[in-house]
């Protein structure tokens, strides 16, 4: 796999997780990846599956986005 440019778009803030601000963010950043061709990563200290933040990165990386 090589990238040649990396584009990482962050915005969050733990006391808004759960909240309709999250899920706006979540939507607006799967949209620009999509149209952008970038990746986009929701990143949580600890995610749904139990994965850190560097191993979700590595997945999103593994899978190209999908």
């Amino acid at each position: 796999m090589k990238f040649t440019e990396e584009k990482i778009q962050f915005a969050g803030n733990i006391e808004f997780a759960g909240s309709d601000d999250e899920r706006e963010k979540e939507l607006i950043g799967k949209f620009w990846a999509d149209k952008s061709g970038n990746l986009f990563l929701m990143a949580w200290n600890v995610d749904n599956y139990g994965r850190n933040i560097v191993k979700q990165i590595m997945e999103v990386l593994k899978n190209d986005g999908k």
